[in-house]
């Protein structure tokens, strides 16, 4: 029987106490290896990468899309200081215009200080969106060539490494203490094999992996103790690691062009197997808040300076009104009473 992303993704989302009962109704790892057309022992021979990446995805999680220029000019905005020059600065050239006409054939230059503000504000938000574009795209970079890590797999019989973005499904990658998991698969030849799945699961003792207990494995994972082959069967956006992103991100699933509309009950893996994520309905609970939490953490210093920033902005806004109301004073005496 063939097995498509969906009928995978319900494998790994079976809950532990039946997790087992579900692997043997396809014939245990084995009955697996031979739907996805794979080797246990010889593992991927290469005639097929193309087209497994094309019916399972990669293992690459897209990433959120960076801020553009303008969003990051309307952010430097934001900033209270920039707010109150460009008031000062549309105040001053609206008066700089209207109230001080040219006489006598006179070149009218008042509005030239309201003009001036005005360009040195967009100065200011334009060269601060241009560096954090460029800190954002630097580190995006940097970012990429650290998850770019070596998985060791076994590939036409011998073992080698190889990127974590070109892991395919069918893989059979050897996991061994320290290791992070890079997709969702099913362990087996394990050894004394001891997972942290607290980033997971939150479960916070260490829990031993086999084919008869609990033989998933799931990506993000951490290997505390020993050794094991696992095979992988969801990668990229299909592994649990890339369902929560999704949720957390708002994105949908990406359809693959051999799945199924929909599931009769003979494709999936037993009556009792869980439903895929809905990533358009599903919520993760608190994932939202958590993350939104440490987005809103600041350091000591930089609180400092965002106060002080704050207090400038005050003091810089209440003297321009003081200003302002000395000149509107002035001016209506002097036209008024004189």
């Amino acid at each position: 029987m063939a097995l498509v992303v969906g009928d995978l993704i319900r494998l790994v989302e079976t809950p532990k106490e039946r997790a087992s009962g579900a692997l043997a109704a396809l014939g245990g790892v084995l009955g697996v290896a031979n739907a996805l057309d794979v080797d246990l022992n010889y593992g991927l021979d290469g005639t097929d990468f193309d087209a497994r990446e094309q019916r399972y995805g990669k293992n690459y999680i897209e990433p959120e899309k960076p801020d553009s220029i303008f969003q990051l000019m309307m952010n430097a905005f934001q900033d209270l200081t920039i707010v109150v020059l460009t008031v000062a600065g549309l105040i001053s050239l609206v008066l700089g215009l209207t109230i001080n006409p040219t006489e006598h054939g006179q070149v009218n230059t008042e509005w030239i200080e309201g003009a001036s503000i005005m360009f040195a504000v967009f100065l200011v938000i334009t060269v601060t969106a241009l560096n954090d574009y460029q800190k954002d795209k630097q580190f995006r970079s940097l970012n990429a060539v650290k998850e770019d890590e070596k998985i060791k797999v076994i590939r036409h019989g011998t073992p080698c490494e190889v990127s974590k973005f070109n892991l395919l499904v069918g893989d059979i990658v050897r996991v061994e203490m320290g290791d992070i998991i890079p997709a969702d698969g099913i362990v087996f030849d394990a050894n004394d094999l001891k997972l942290d799945e607290s980033t997971m699961t939150g479960e916070i003792a260490l829990l031993k992996k086999n084919t008869t207990n609990d033989p998933f494995l799931l990506s993000g994972t951490k290997v505390m103790e020993g050794v094991g082959k696992m095979l992988v069967i969801c990668v990229g956006e299909f592994s649990q690691a890339g369902i929560i992103s999704k949720l957390i991100l708002g994105k949908k699933s990406t359809p693959l062009h051999n799945e199924p509309a929909k599931s009769t009950k003979d494709d999936l893996v037993n009556e009792n197997t869980p439903f895929i994520f809905d990533t358009k309905d599903a919520e993760v609970p608190n994932a939202k808040k958590h993350v939104q939490v440490e987005e809103d953490v600041v350091s000591p210093l930089q609180g400092k300076l965002d106060r002080l920033t704050l207090l400038i902005g005050k003091i810089g806004l209440a003297t321009a009104l003081f200003v302002i109301s000395t000149l509107v004073i002035r001016f209506s005496i002097k036209t008024f009473y004189y």
